[in-house]
C-alpha cells in the first residue's frame, strides 16, 4: 500500500517543495505605544529542501538543490553589496501597509514618533523609517534567489506579465507559537508578520554576482506602485499573519475596557468598540504613511475596530492566514508567483506589526517565539505527513487545523484546544467571512431528546459576519422550511461553500418556530433562533422549550428595556464593515420573519414581512 502510495505521489506531485524553517527567539519585548524596547534575538535559522525543477541560494552564486541555511553572524556580510539586517538591538514593533519603494526597493516602515492619550485610546505620530540606502535597526531583512527551471521562458529585461507564472503556496506546517516548555504566552507572537516581496527577475542560466543587485528597475513593473497594490497582492507581494484568530486574554480585556466608539475627529462615544474575543479575528489597520498630531489617527482606527473610517493615513490589511496553508486544491490561495525558467530575488522580512492589536501600553514579553515558514507548489497537500508531525511545532488550533482534522478530534474527544469563541476565516469566491465556535457541550435534557433540535448541539459554527441581503420569500408563508431563503440556503449558498468544509458539516435536526406551530427538517445549514441567542422563553416563538441558549451566548449579559424588548450587544452583526439586521430562523404568529436588528435588539417583529431584504448569517454543526 505504501509503495502504491509513492507511486501515486510520482505521478501527480509535478512541483518542487520548499521547507523553510525558521527559530526566533525573543526576549523581552515592549509594545509599541511606549517605545520600550529590550529584545535579544539570539537565533534564527534557515532550512531548505528543495525538490524537482527548484534550486536556492542566499547570495546569487552558490545555489543547492537540498539544503541551505542563514547564519545570523554572517547574512550581513553573504555577498558583496548586500542590505541585508539582522537587528543588534533586537525586534521593535513598527507598521507597514505593505508598499515597496520602487526607487530604492526597500519596505516603507514606519515607527512611532509620539503618543497622546484620546477618550477612547490613544493618538499616534509617527515616522518613516529611513532604509534608502541601509536597512535600519527593529526588523529582519534578507534576500532569498529562489531559481525555477520550471515551465515557459522568461525575457530578461522585460515588463512583468505574469500571465504564465507558476503559483507558490505557504506549506501547511507554517506557524508562529510559544513553546509549551518553559514558556508563557504574552501575546507577542500574536503581532508577528512575515512579508515576502519580489524585487526582480532575470533568466535561469544568469548566475554570478549580479543578482544581487536586482532591483525593482531592472523589472518594469514588478514592484508593486500605491496604484498596483491591491492588483499585486499574491502575485508579486504578501504578508503572512500567522497567528490572526490569536490574543492573549490579558491583552483582551485591556481592549475591551479601553477602546470607544469614534463618531469624529474628536468625538468619542460612552459605548465601547465590539468586545474582542480571545480567539476572535480582527483586521490590521496599518500605517500607509507618516502621521502627525494634525492627522489625528487614533490607534484603534477603522470600521472593525472603533468604527471610524475617516483616517486617510491607515490602511487595511488582508493578510495572508495560516488558515489558507492548512487548506488544499482550489480553496488554497496562492501566497506568490514566480516565473518559469528564471531567477527571482525575493525581500523576506520579519517585523512586530505596531497597530496589531495584540500590541498595547503596556507591558508584554515572551520568553521565546518560534517561527517555522516554507514555499511549496504542492496545491493538494500530497506530500503533508509532516503537518500533524510533532517536530514541526504546530500547535493544533481552530484558526489552523484543517476541516478534517477538526472534524476527526471532535471524532476522538480531543477538542480541548478548541475554544468557545475561538475563529478562523473563510474564503468564499473572492469574498472572505469569519467563523466562529458557538457551542461545544451536549446537555442532556436537550441534546438526548428524540424530538428536540440539535442546533445548539455538540460542535457549533457560526458566520460571524452576515454573508448576503436577501428577502424571506417572495409572499408571506406561515414557516422557515417554507420560505424561498431556506431553499437558496441548503441549496446554491451550501454548494458554494469550499469542498473541504462540506465534507465535514453534519445534517441537523432543526426545529424552527412558525405562526402555524413547529416545523421539523434535517438541514445542513440552518439560522439560529431567538432562544438559542437569549435563553428567553418567548410566547411568540413556539419551539423555545425544544432548544438551548448557545455556549458562546450564554456568557454574555442583555440589556432589557420598556416593552419587554430585550438585547445582546454580542449578537450584532456586520456586513460590508456595518452593522445590519439579520434573520432568526423564526416565524411569528402574523407570519412576519423575525430579526436582529443592527443593534442587538432582540424579539423586533414589526415590519419585518417576508418581502424585506434582510441579512442573515448561517450556522452549521460538525460531527
Amino acid at each position: 500500500m505504501k509503495s502504491n502510495r509513492r507511486q501515486f505521489r510520482k505521478l501527480f506531485i509535478l512541483f518542487a517543495i520548499i521547507f523553510i524553517t525558521s527559530v526566533v527567539l525573543i526576549y523581552e519585548t515592549y509594545a509599541w505605544f511606549v517605545g520600550l524596547s529590550s529584545v535579544s534575538v539570539d537565533q534564527f535559522t534557515v532550512s531548505v529542501a528543495a525538490g524537482e525543477g527548484l534550486e536556492l541560494s542566499l547570495d546569487g552564486s552558490n545555489w543547492s538543490s537540498n539544503s541551505i541555511s542563514i547564519d545570523p553572524t554572517t547574512i550581513e556580510s553573504i555577498y558583496s553589496g548586500n542590505t541585508n539586517k539582522w537587528p543588534s538591538n533586537g525586534l521593535s514593533p513598527v507598521s507597514t501597509n505593505g508598499l515597496i519603494d520602487s526607487s530604492s526597493s526597500k519596505l516603507n516602515l514606519y515607527q512611532k514618533s509620539s503618543l497622546s492619550a484620546t477618550a477612547g485610546g490613544y493618538q499616534i505620530s509617527s515616522t518613516k523609517i529611513d532604509n534608502s540606502t541601509v536597512e535600519q535597526e527593529g526588523y529582519i531583512a534578507f534576500d532569498l534567489f529562489v531559481r525555477n527551471k520550471g515551465n515557459g521562458t522568461y525575457s530578461y529585461p522585460s515588463t512583468y506579465d505574469g500571465s504564465q507564472d507558476e503559483d507558490i503556496y505557504l506549506t501547511a506546517n507554517s506557524n508562529a507559537y510559544v513553546p509549551t516548555s518553559g514558556s508563557v504566552n504574552y501575546g507577542l507572537a500574536n503581532s508577528i508578520r512575515v512579508g515576502f516581496f519580489e524585487l526582480g527577475r532575470t533568466t535561469s542560466s544568469a548566475l554570478g554576482s549580479p543578482l544581487g543587485h536586482l532591483k525593482c528597475s531592472n523589472t518594469p513593473n514588478l514592484c508593486a506602485t500605491s496604484e498596483q497594490l491591491e492588483a499585486r497582492r499574491s502575485y508579486t507581494w504578501n504578508i503572512w499573519e500567522p497567528n490572526a484568530g490569536k490574543h492573549a486574554s490579558d491583552l483582551v480585556n485591556y481592549f475591551n475596557q479601553i477602546c470607544k466608539v469614534r463618531s469624529g475627529a474628536t468625538t468619542y462615544s460612552n459605548d465601547s468598540c465590539f468586545p474582542l474575543e480571545v480567539g476572535s479575528s480582527r483586521k490590521t489597520y496599518a500605517l500607509n504613511s507618516a502621521t502627525t498630531s494634525s492627522d489625528g489617527v487614533d490607534v484603534y482606527d477603522g470600521a472593525d475596530l472603533n468604527e471610524y473610517t475617516s483616517s486617510s493615513k491607515i490602511t487595511e490589511m488582508k493578510t495572508y492566514k495560516t488558515s489558507y496553508a492548512t487548506s488544499s486544491g482550489s480553496d488554497k490561495p496562492p501566497l506568490l508567483r514566480i516565473a518559469g525558467d528564471s531567477i527571482t530575488k525575493v525581500r523576506v522580512y520579519i517585523w512586530l506589526e505596531g497597530q496589531d492589536i495584540d500590541n498595547y501600553d503596556i507591558v508584554t514579553w515572551d520568553s521565546q517565539v518560534n517561527i517555522n515558514f516554507g514555499f511549496t507548489k504542492d496545491r493538494f497537500g500530497l506530500n503533508d505527513e509532516n503537518v500533524n508531525n510533532p517536530t514541526t511545532g504546530r500547535a493544533s488550533s481552530f484558526e489552523d487545523d484543517s476541516w478534517k482534522e477538526i472534524q476527526t478530534n471532535i471524532r476522538n474527544n480531543n477538542t480541548s484546544q478548541y475554544k468557545v469563541g475561538d475563529t478562523r476565516e473563510l474564503k468564499i469566491g473572492n469574498n472572505t467571512y469569519t467563523l466562529r465556535i458557538a457551542n461545544k457541550t451536549s446537555p442532556s435534557d436537550i441534546c438526548s431528546g428524540s424530538t428536540n433540535s440539535q442546533t445548539a448541539c455538540g460542535f457549533v459554527v457560526e458566520f460571524v459576519d452576515i454573508v448576503e441581503k436577501r428577502a424571506m420569500n417572495s409572499s408571506d408563508v406561515s414557516g422557515w422550511p417554507l420560505t424561498e431563503l431556506y431553499t437558496y440556503l441548503q441549496g446554491d449558498f451550501y454548494n458554494s461553500l469550499p469542498n473541504d468544509l462540506k465534507e465535514v458539516i453534519a445534517k441537523t435536526r432543526v426545529v424552527s418556530g412558525g405562526s402555524s406551530g413547529n416545523y421539523t427538517t434535517n438541514d445542513k445549514l440552518y439560522f439560529l433562533s431567538l432562544k438559542e441567542l437569549s435563553g428567553l422563553n418567548s410566547t411568540s416563538d413556539t419551539s423555545s422549550s425544544q432548544t438551548r441558549r448557545l455556549d458562546y451566548y450564554a456568557t454574555k449579559n442583555m440589556l432589557c428595556g420598556g416593552g419587554g424588548h430585550c438585547k445582546i450587544t454580542e449578537a450584532k452583526k456586520r456586513y460590508n464593515d456595518e452593522f445590519n439586521s439579520y434573520y432568526t430562523r423564526m416565524v411569528d404568529a402574523s407570519r412576519h420573519s423575525v430579526v436582529i436588528d443592527s443593534t442587538g435588539l432582540i424579539n423586533n417583529y414589526s415590519g419585518i414581512r417576508m418581502v424585506n431584504v434582510v441579512g442573515f448569517a448561517p450556522v452549521f454543526r460538525i460531527a
